[in-house]
């Protein structure tokens, strides 16, 4: 108890100093992770990307997520990549076992550019896994929707707005 006493006294003033190394250890495992997964991705060896991803399961966060990489793919490659993920993941069991991969794949879809129909394909195989999807999943899915509907109606936005 001295001892940890001790040392917690000699750590106290390298504690900011120990907290940039911990984020720069973290940055840089999420870029070997993005790039491993990307690896998979192209080695069409989605069933080991799961295992790849069993780290970040107590930690899912929008802000660095692992599929990121799928930005720089065309909007009909991320479509067909993703597609046959979802499908690779059919066959599994326990069905619950790709949770955290739709989990990522499920808020990237949501917040890519083009969300509809990906997303929704990402969110049926989330539920049909027995899964719950990710809380902020109704609030990304109602803003994707609403974009989608003004994207294809914009007659709606004009008529809507009295003040025009």
């Amino acid at each position: 108890m001295v001892f940890a006493a001790t040392m917690h006294r000699f750590l106290l003033p390298f504690h900011p100093l120990l907290n940039q190394c911990h984020l720069v250890r973290l940055v840089l495992s999420l870029q070997k992770l993005e790039k491993d997964i990307r690896a998979e991705v192209e080695a069409k060896n989605h069933v080991k990307i799961l295992n790849l991803l069993i780290p970040l399961e107590s930690c899912h966060s929008s802000k660095n997520n692992p599929f990121s990489f799928f930005s720089s793919f065309s909007q009909n490659m991320q479509m067909q990549v993703i597609d046959k993920m979802l499908q690779s993941f059919i066959p599994l069991r326990p069905c619950s076992k790709p949770k955290i991969a739709l989990s990522f794949l499920l808020t990237y879809t949501l917040q890519s550019s083009h969300p509809l129909p990906i997303a929704l394909a990402v969110l049926q195989r989330t539920l049909h896994s027995g899964c719950f999807p990710v809380p902020q999943t109704h609030v990304l899915l109602t803003s994707a929707w609403l974009d989608h509907r003004c994207l294809s109606h914009p007659y709606l936005n004009t008529t809507s707005n009295p003040t025009q």
